[in-house]
């Protein structure tokens, strides 16, 4: 469905004004051509006029009067000498359709200078995007359009709301359902009743009907009727208004302005309207994104891409809903007989660089070579002018045909457009969403988001500044340096422990038993010189992928996997420490009491205790620093994609395991003064240091512990989450 854009470029409204007219004079008699070049810029009054002969020979062919376009260059000498290779080209194709003999030779022939150029041309796909203005500018045949009045295949017409290139909207009321329609009238071609029959989806218009009047070449399409206005209105009123100022507010003027024009009485619920006029622009524009992101995502797991979003094909409902509308030029795989290059079109302000290509016929690029991230750069660049009232590109001057044209906005697409000024007078989220909008405009369309529900997960994050900064945060100058580091946060607390279990059994126990000396050394060396190249080793095989990873950024396609390994790497590491101690508080108890006779059966408590608490130190404390390094210098340098809801689970697990290693953290100060007392050491020095550092040690893991919960809770918000805030307002 559309209606006049006033986004429109100048460029595309006198260009299509000028077809339409010269269509509606084809519809009396034959026009003479100077009749509809319009009094501009001379290099526009070119485009036109070879716009003008692309119509014209259409036309003259389907009615027998073919004419060749030497013949519209005496007539119009201002067509230069060098005649544009789009225009031969829709020649060759205009005149195939009525002679299948037409002979290429032949054209090699008539224009042997651009030989080279149509031979590559002629393997391109047959539709360039300026032949949309030919092809559906207006419906076929002698008969008048529909008028506000007329009574047709059950309908009474009562308003138009819209008219553009491929149709007209009127309001209409169906007696026999008792309802309001929206009653589009087009010429009797295309799959977009097909199209829209395959999806249902609350954020797109749904169709419930069509009917054919071929006596006059029209089909009538009845769908829900959509009367807010769309999203080229709500620009307007942007564009009206300081950055600082703009709200929900907005939405409810441009809104209701559309309703008044149609005679409807505005939204009536007034606590939801005031929850409207509340909103910041941020949260409208990134929660409309979410909506139509979402759309888009649905519609191509149907086979459908749109191909032509832009704010006058985003109408919105009553209550500021929005809903897509207007597939007329979208492709439908599963539409018997449709292929893209049959409905390829779109309008250039809004099309993604290789949409602008597969419409350039000297570019390789073929229309069926598009997907849907096409049509979520066409979706940015809207997003982008609701939030600023300009959009990402500058237009650039007039170009002398539809090449340089299609080239010149190419050319303008291959950087991302910078961060507004105005960015930081939107308020809070407005730099988030606006880097996420640079996403979708990146040149590569591997680089943007993979789908439309990629997109609007991270269109939510938007919504919560703080989540998205720590998932999108700049890669840390410690990353450099991230085994070293694993290797500290796993072997430092080894080294408290050991200096804990130097003090209790060392001082305490060993050295005054006679030929205990000889024996701890020996089991000190047997233990230590297997245990900590054991657990380096393991510690090496537990990091090492994920620090690769951060060196050699994988695909997207890999990362998930590697994030999840990393986000086991803490409890690896305390798993090990763990494992190692708990085996050296069996060791040493046994090979004592084997090589020492007499050995105290209360020192073998110690031992086992000591070691014990020992085993505490070095599971906690490498658990938490591994873990929050992860989270806060590997995890988001691993992004994107988005997490994934498997990553939730284990995002779960590991707050659940948190809260047990903090509690194995705090039982390390009460338990190592209690066993030091237990054992007789009265020593107040040294029970003060044990019991500091105990102390200390907790005070830190609960720093770590409290930014890991809520680290572990943000990922889990997103990953868990199916589209936050799609829910109505």
């Amino acid at each position: 469905m559309q209606e006049t854009d006033a986004t429109f470029t100048p460029t595309w409204d006198v260009l299509t004004e000028s077809v339409q007219s010269l269509v509606v004079a084809w519809e009396q008699s034959v026009p003479d051509l100077r009749d509809f070049v319009p009094d501009v810029a001379l290099a526009l009054q070119s485009l036109v006029l070879v716009e003008l002969v692309k119509t014209d020979l259409a036309y003259r062919w389907q009615k027998g009067l073919g004419q060749l376009l030497e013949a519209y260059q005496t007539q119009y000498p201002e067509l230069g000498a060098e005649l544009p290779c789009d225009l031969i080209l829709h020649e060759y194709y205009v005149r195939t359709k009525h002679d299948p003999q037409v002979s290429v030779e032949d054209y090699y022939e008539r224009f042997p200078a651009q030989k080279e150029a149509l031979t590559r041309l002629l393997d391109k796909t047959e539709v360039v995007v300026s032949t949309a203005l030919v092809t559906a500018t207006a419906p076929q045949g002698s008969a008048p359009p529909i008028q506000v009045g007329d009574e047709v295949a059950g309908f009474e017409v009562v308003q138009e709301l819209g008219r553009g290139a491929f149709a007209q909207v009127f309001l209409a009321r169906q007696p026999t359902m008792q309802r309001w329609v929206a009653l589009k009238v087009s010429p009797e071609q295309g799959a977009e009743p097909q199209t829209l029959a395959l999806l249902d989806h609350p954020h797109i218009v749904r169709v419930f009907d069509q009917h054919l009047l071929p006596e006059r070449g029209l089909r009538l399409m009845y769908m829900q009727c959509i009367l807010g206005g769309t999203l080229a209105g709500v620009i307007e009123q942007v564009t009206s208004v300081p950055p600082e100022q703009r709200a929900g507010g907005l939405v409810l003027a441009a809104v209701d302005g559309a309703m008044n024009r149609v005679g409807q009485a505005p939204w009536g619920d007034e606590w939801r309207r005031r929850q409207w006029a509340e909103l910041s622009w941020v949260t409208v524009v990134a929660r409309w994104g979410m909506q139509l992101a979402g759309a888009l995502a649905y519609a191509q797991q149907q086979g459908v891409l749109h191909r032509d979003v832009k704010p006058a094909n985003i109408l919105l409902g009553a209550d500021g809903t929005p809903y897509l509308a207007d597939f007329n030029i979208s492709y439908a795989s599963p539409v018997v007989g449709a292929t893209p290059a049959a409905y390829f079109g779109g309008s250039l302000a809004y099309m993604s660089p290789e949409q602008l290509a597969a419409a350039n016929p000297y570019d390789p690029w073929q229309p069926e070579q598009l997907d849907g991230r096409s049509d979520l750069y066409a979706l940015a660049v809207v997003l982008w002018e609701v939030l600023y009232g300009e959009r990402p590109f500058v237009e650039t001057g007039l170009a002398k045909d539809w090449i340089t044209m299609l080239n010149q906005r190419w050319q303008q697409r291959q950087q991302v457009p910078p961060v507004p000024p105005a960015a930081a007078e939107l308020g809070m989220g407005a730099q988030e969403l606006t880097w996420v909008l640079q996403s979708c405009l990146a040149p590569e369309r591997e680089l943007r988001p993979v789908n439309g529900q990629d997109l609007a997960r991270q269109l939510s994050l938007c919504l919560r500044p703080q989540t998205f900064r720590f998932l999108r945060s700049q890669p840390s100058p410690w990353q450099r340096w991230s085994l070293l580091i694993f290797a500290l946060a796993a072997l430092l607390p080894h080294a408290l422990a050991g200096w804990f279990n130097y003090v209790c059994n060392w001082r305490e126990i060993i050295s005054h038993l006679a030929g205990a000396t000889a024996a701890w050394e020996r089991l000190a060396l047997m233990v230590n010189s297997i245990a900590y190249p054991l657990g380096l080793v393991a510690l090496l095989l537990t990091v090492w992928p994920t620090v690769r990873a951060m060196g050699q950024i994988p695909p997207p396609s890999e990362r998930v996997g590697i994030r999840l390994r990393s986000l086991g790497i803490g409890q690896v590491v305390a798993g090990i420490g763990l494992l190692e101690w708990g085996l050296a508080a069996v060791v040493y108890p046994v090979g004592l009491a084997a090589l020492v006779p007499d050995f105290p059966a209360q020192a073998l408590v110690q031992f086992v205790l000591s070691l014990a608490l020992c085993g505490l130190v070095a599971a906690a404390y490498p658990f938490f620093f591994c873990s929050s390094y992860v989270l806060r210098v590997v995890y988001p340098r691993l992004i994107p994609p988005l997490p994934e809801p498997a990553e939730a689970a284990r995002c779960e697990q590991l707050q659940r395991w948190a809260g047990v290693y903090l509690f194995l953290a705090g039982m390390v100060a009460p338990g190592s003064v209690g066993l030091l007392v237990w054992s007789g050491l009265n020593d107040p020095w040294l029970l003060g240091v044990v019991s500091g550092v105990g102390l200390l040690g907790f005070g830190l893991a609960f720093v770590l512990y409290r930014g890991l919960q809520e680290d572990l809770q943000a990922l889990i918000s997103v990953s868990a989450s199916l589209l936050p805030g799609l829910e109505q307002i």
